[in-house]
C-alpha cells in the first residue's frame, strides 16, 4: 500500500473486509505517497473491519492525519514510527479511540514525551513505543508509568 497515492486510497472501499492498512512496509525501497489528505479519505471510507493502520516513515503525515484517524472507531493498532511532523497535541486526539491498544511513536522527533501525561486518557492502551521522542528521560517514563502502571512502555536506553 505504500505506493498508493492520496487519489488511489478511495479504491480501498472495494475491500470491505480490509483490516490492515499498511502504508509503512517498504519504506526503505519506496517513498511514502499518502498524506493527510489520503488519511482523511481513508477515514471516510466504509471499512468496518479496519483495525490496524501503519503510516510510519512518512514526513507527509501531520496532526491533521491524526485528527482523521481519531474518527476510525475500530482502530486498535496505529504505527506512526518516524513521522517527524506530528506532535503531542495531535497524539492527544487519538484518545477518542476507545479500542486503541498499541501505539508506535518511535522516532517522532516532535512528540514531547513530557507532554504525554495525556496517555492516562487512553483507556485501552496496553503498549506504546517512544524511542527517539523529545523529552525522553527517566522522569518522563516514570510519570507515564505512574499514570498507567499496566502500560508497557518500549523505550531504548539511554534516556
Amino acid at each position: 500500500m505504500r505506493q498508493l497515492s492520496d487519489q488511489e486510497i478511495e479504491s480501498l472501499e472495494r475491500l470491505p473486509y480490509l483490516s490492515d492498512a499498511d502504508f509503512h512496509s517498504g519504506w526503505g525501497a519506496y517513498p511514502a505517497k499518502v498524506s493527510d489528505v489520503g488519511v482523511a479519505v481513508l477515514a471516510s471510507l466504509k471499512l468496518p473491519r479496519l483495525s490496524n493502520v501503519a503510516l510510519g516513515h512518512n514526513d507527509k503525515i501531520t496532526d491533521q492525519a491524526l485528527e482523521s484517524l481519531a474518527t476510525i472507531r475500530g482502530l486498535s493498532v496505529i504505527n506512526l514510527d518516524t513521522c517527524p511532523n506530528i506532535t503531542a497535541a495531535g497524539v492527544g486526539q487519538l484518545a477518542a479511540l476507545k479500542h486503541l491498544e498499541s501505539l508506535n511513536l518511535s522516532d517522532c522527533e516532535n512528540v514531547d514525551i513530557g507532554q504525554l501525561d495525556l496517555i492516562g486518557g487512553f483507556g485501552a492502551l496496553q503498549r506504546v513505543w517512544v524511542d527517539g521522542c523529545k523529552g525522553l528521560d527517566q522522569g518522563a517514563i516514570e510519570a507515564v508509568q505512574a499514570a498507567r502502571p499496566m502500560l508497557v512502555i518500549h523505550a531504548e536506553k539511554p534516556y
